[in-house]
């Protein structure tokens, strides 16, 4: 079918119902009744992961259901962590073992020992698994980071006030950017998802030839986190990352000719934190580059490039189920009603349902008026926190489109405006830290969080200052998650902040 800019495909999926449904839904009755957790302390010699196949460092009922949904096809696992029982296997007799677990019965969990996966290449990617030949590349730390006052920074003073949120923040790492080819890349996004023990990275080369790279890293250890995984790619450059399920997924642009236009989304497994070529795939886009990449459920969201399309693929079959075709899409963000994708020149948020994908409204808003730029979306609340370039940070009700708050582009004495743009933004509770490219990394905190707010309730942002590190080059991407805050410093590789706030 020919792509026609405005129309609209999409595939509804398939009625759930049958075994498999009724299974999973059994078992959501079961867990929300009886859902409880304890630590997870694996007895001396046995499987870290077992029995956490979320990775969040626990044992509860939802890695219960996880596992339940791998014996019927619709979640990936491995013998490792969901093989709870050690008999080969993974069946409904390892989730009620969990399960079990979950509620506090005194079960020792036995998953099998498997090899972790090796180096290996392909055509396109060079994975390298060796943990020694990759930790000389992170530097750890344990040291505060100053939040700077640099009220001469703003040219209104009503963005900028004292904290009123105690907090802490701690560099625990650095991590110097890879060589490709002997090239140095750039640190481009970085995706944790929530309490997960894990995180990944991206990167791509400024300019020409097409080179990128997505590394793993372990976080079980807080404060030392360790550099597990990576996949350096010869042909590709990677804009955007997301993690979900044991797979990575890239917003890319690769040079491979097998594709009719640049744009990709990457789909790589990993399995004990190591990337693997097994099950590994590539799926075309349309446009110049991928440029966002997010997963919700059972839902892929991906955006390309100025002349792209937003797309929703099915995590499991990689199926296309909705494609709109919009111009110069930034980046996208999934609540569990809506989708939300930035547009640029001019600056505008396009709404969709995201049961039905039907579109909901298209606000404008002031800025993403820089072509070829990043401008991420955080949606909390109902309201969407925007890294609007030349505008600085803009929050505006996902329903009506109202301004809700903003904070400027920062004054910086000596660096040229073009360079201080707001290029990305990550809320959690009252804190918000934004980034602006060369300016480097501004936090933000709210008298009240966001997410427990009406959508049309006003958000006062009040600056406290810049985050004052050693070495800062450029901030390309934020991400702040859990305890971390994950800064993606361009040549200057990333950043890792143990990031507390107590109020």
């Amino acid at each position: 079918m020919p792509r026609v800019r405005g129309e609209r495909h999409y595939e509804r999926p398939p009625k759930e119902n049958g075994p498999m449904a009724i299974r999973t839904e059994l078992a959501a009755s079961v867990i929300s009744m009886t859902l409880c957790t304890v630590l997870l302390a694996p007895p001396a010699g046995a499987i870290e992961d077992c029995g956490d196949p979320t990775d969040d460092g626990l044992v509860t009922a939802v890695d219960a259901l996880t596992v339940l949904e791998a014996t019927v096809g619709a979640a990936d696992c491995y013998l490792y962590v969901c093989d709870a029982n050690g008999d080969q296997q993974i069946s409904a007799t390892d989730a009620l073992f969990i399960l079990e677990m979950a509620v506090g019965r005194p079960l020792q969990a036995a998953c099998p020992l498997e090899a972790p996966p090796g180096d290996e290449q392909s055509a396109h990617v060079v994975i390298t698994n060796d943990e020694a030949a990759l930790a000389g590349r992170v530097t750890w730390y344990d040291q505060d980071v100053p939040v700077v006052a640099d009220a001469a920074a703003w040219t209104s003073q009503l963005v900028y006030g004292a904290a009123t949120t105690n907090y802490t923040l701690r560099l625990v790492a650095e991590v110097a950017p890879p060589v490709v080819g002997g090239q140095t890349i750039q640190a481009t996004s970085a995706h944790k998802a929530g309490k997960k023990n894990h995180f990944v990275v991206s990167y791509n080369m400024a300019g020409a030839p097409r080179l990128g790279a997505l590394e793993y890293f372990d976080l079980k250890d807080p404060k030392k986190p360790k550099l597990k995984s990576q996949a350096l790619f010869t042909d590709t450059d990677v804009s955007a990352v997301a993690d979900e399920n044991f797979t990575t997924y890239a917003a890319v642009a690769t040079s491979d000719p097998a594709f009719g236009e640049p744009a990709v989304l990457e789909v790589l497994k990993y399995k004990m934190g190591k990337f693997r070529l097994r099950g590994s795939t590539r799926v075309g886009l349309d446009s110049y580059a991928g440029t966002s990449v997010t997963v919700r459920g059972k839902r892929i969201y991906v955006t390309s490039g100025d002349s792209g399309s937003l797309w929703v693929f099915d995590r499991k079959t990689l199926n296309e189920l909705f494609r709109v075709q919009l111009d110069d899409l930034r980046w996208v963000d999934v609540t569990k009603d809506k989708i939300v994708a930035v547009q640029g020149t001019p600056g505008r948020l396009a709404v969709f349902d995201a049961k039905t994908f039907e579109q909901l409204a298209v606000w404008p808003f002031a800025g993403a008026d820089i072509p070829e730029s990043k401008s991420t979306v955080e949606v909390v609340g109902d309201k969407a926190f925007i890294a609007a370039g030349s505008a600085g940070l803009q929050v505006i009700s996902l329903n009506t489109g109202t301004l809700l708050g903003s904070v400027p582009m920062p004054a910086v004495p000596g660096l040229d405006p073009s360079v201080t743009v707001a290029n990305a933004v990550s809320v959690n509770k009252k804190a918000a830290f934004i980034s602006f490219g060369e300016a480097g990394i501004y936090l933000a905190v709210m008298s009240q969080d966001p997410a427990k707010t009406d959508s049309e309730t006003p958000v006062d942002l009040n600056v406290v200052g810049k985050l004052q590190f050693g070495s800062l080059q450029s901030a390309n991407h934020v991400a702040f998650r859990g305890d971390h805050l994950l800064v993606a410093a361009g040549l200057g590789g990333l950043k890792v902040v143990e990031a507390k706030f107590l109020d």
